[in-house]
């Protein structure tokens, strides 16, 4: 990846630029996503189901009816 990053910069085209900084930025985390097999898949989705639950409750006053 690193001699990839001068190759793209030299074409000067700013959403590249502005992808190859986020790769930069991200490296470590996406190579240790991919080497270990590790995601905060479960956490997401356990995220979603509270965001979900709550947006159905909207509105109930009390909390034993919901």
């Amino acid at each position: 990846m690193e001699s990839f990053y001068p190759v793209v910069e030299e074409l000067v085209i700013s959403e590249m630029i502005q992808a190859i900084e986020t790769f930069r930025n991200w490296q470590v985390e996406m190579l240790n996503s991919l080497l270990n097999g590790h995601s905060d898949g479960f956490l997401e989705g356990m995220n979603n189901t509270t965001k979900v639950i709550k947006r159905n409750g909207y509105g109930y006053k009390n909390f034993k009816r919901f």
